[in-house]
């Protein structure tokens, strides 16, 4: 089995957070990210399946800066097979759905899953 599993970062919510007045978005000084719960999640839940097949291979998939990488690694450190970071110049300024159109030709993307 191949499980895919989309992984990105977010504002550490515990942490105050200070938005710029003029754009509306969080200032980037001083945020904290950590993993999206969800995303965690469902990495956990591949693992599991990993546990029970042996022959499972989880590819942790981000989307977005050079920074992502530590999410990739942090989830092969708990078992993740392989991880593939996407990127390219505007990609953090798509919105969720814009992302996911980017991966309706995941198939082509990911030629080299096998």
């Amino acid at each position: 089995m191949k499980i895919l599993v989309f992984v990105k970062a977010v504002p550490d919510t515990k942490i105050p957070m200070e938005y710029e007045e003029t754009s509306g978005r969080l200032r980037a000084e001083g945020i904290v990210m950590q993993w999206n719960s969800l995303d965690r999640a469902a990495l956990e839940t591949a693992l599991g399946i990993k546990e029970i097949l042996p022959e499972t291979h989880i590819t942790l998939v981000h989307l977005g800066p050079i920074s992502g990488e530590r999410w990739i690694r942090e989830g092969l450190a708990l078992g993740s097979d392989t991880g593939i970071r996407i990127c390219e110049n505007g990609i953090e300024d798509l919105s969720a759905g814009g992302k996911a159109f980017l991966f309706t030709d995941a198939p082509v993307l990911l030629m080299g899953f096998e």
